[in-house]
C-alpha cells in the first residue's frame, strides 16, 4: 500500500483502483490514501477516532500481508 501512495505513476495507481471492484475494500483503501495525505503515513491507529473502520481494517489487513509472505493465508492473492 505504501508503495502504490508514494508512486509518482499516479496513472498506474488509479487504474489498478478502477479495476477493482466496488466494495468495501476499495472504500478502505481510498481513505487510506486520504489519511496517507494528511498524516504523511500510513500507520493508522487501531483506534482512530474519526474512522474506527479504518484503524480495524488497516489492522486486519497487516496480519493478512503477514500470514500471505508466510504462505498462510489463502484469502489473499496477487490480485489484491
Amino acid at each position: 500500500v505504501q508503495n502504490a501512495i508514494k508512486s509518482d505513476n499516479h496513472n498506474a495507481s488509479n487504474r489498478l483502483l478502477d479495476s477493482m471492484p466496488d466494495g468495501e475494500w476499495k472504500t478502505r483503501f481510498h481513505e487510506l490514501v486520504e489519511f496517507h495525505k494528511t498524516h504523511g503515513h500510513t500507520r493508522v491507529p487501531q483506534t482512530y477516532p474519526p474512522n474506527p473502520s479504518l484503524g480495524f481494517w488497516t489492522l486486519v489487513q497487516r496480519r493478512q500481508h503477514k500470514l500471505y509472505l508466510r504462505n498462510k493465508c489463502p484469502r489473499i492473492t496477487t490480485e489484491q
